[in-house]
């Protein structure tokens, strides 16, 4: 099973009440969902606490290292 695309799903609304709700606007994106599709059809999701900006940044640098690497092996990709 190999990774065939990895894109990021942004997700808007209110913050959660931890003490910094108030500074953040509802038109920020603080929680990107991460998707990881693969060649078998299987689908993965995962969120990042930091912006889509970012996220999409880290994923087309890293394009080169986890496209067409496989699925099953995150701990061999992140090292």
């Amino acid at each position: 099973m190999r990774i065939r695309a990895v894109r990021s799903i942004p997700l808007y609304g209110t913050a959660p009440d931890a003490g910094w709700f108030d500074r953040v606007d509802r038109s920020q994106n603080l929680q990107p969902l991460v998707e990881v599709a693969t060649d078998e059809g299987v689908v993965g999701y995962r969120s990042c606490y930091t912006s889509r900006a970012l996220v999409n940044a880290a994923l087309l640098l890293l394009r080169p290292w986890y496209e067409g690497e496989s699925a099953i092996e995150p701990e061999r990709l992140s090292d």
